[in-house]
């Protein structure tokens, strides 16, 4: 079990069999008192109830990879999709230095940036009605 609370400073709350971490998040100080193993975005969801952090299921059992793999860690998906469907409604026959240019102000810290892209070209074609091409591949 997790435990997120007030982080009040320095104050002894007795001895805690799991590893307590101090942090910021959405401008305010927290503490935790975690297993070593815990996931961050595992303490973000389910510790403080910020459900807009999400992860890919990276087993290709949820559906999200099914546009050429586009999906890496799930950190940048969030912004990636909406940057992409902004793109897709102003402009539904992109090129690729379009998708790049459209997509430039997301970070994707799994350097997966040509797996979006073309995920985006092939969703670009999927609303067009044109043959998605060639099938959706593993990363």
């Amino acid at each position: 079990m997790t435990t997120v609370y007030d982080d009040l400073g320095d104050q002894d709350t007795g001895e805690v069999p799991m590893r307590r971490i101090r942090f910021t998040i959405n401008g305010m100080k927290k503490a935790a008192d975690v297993e070593p193993r815990l996931l961050l975005s595992h303490l973000i969801r389910q510790g403080l109830g910020l459900t807009g952090t999400h992860m890919g299921c990276d087993t290709t059992n949820c559906g999200a990879c099914t546009e050429q793999h586009g999906l890496q860690c799930g950190f940048c998906t969030p912004g990636m999709m909406l940057a992409a469907k902004a793109l897709l409604d102003a402009d539904p026959d992109p090129t690729e230095e379009d998708v790049r240019w459209a997509l430039s102000g997301n970070l994707c810290r799994c350097t997966g940036y040509q797996n979006i892209v073309k995920s985006v070209l092939w969703a670009a074609a999927q609303l067009r009605g044109e043959p998605a091409g060639e099938p959706p591949e593993e990363a």
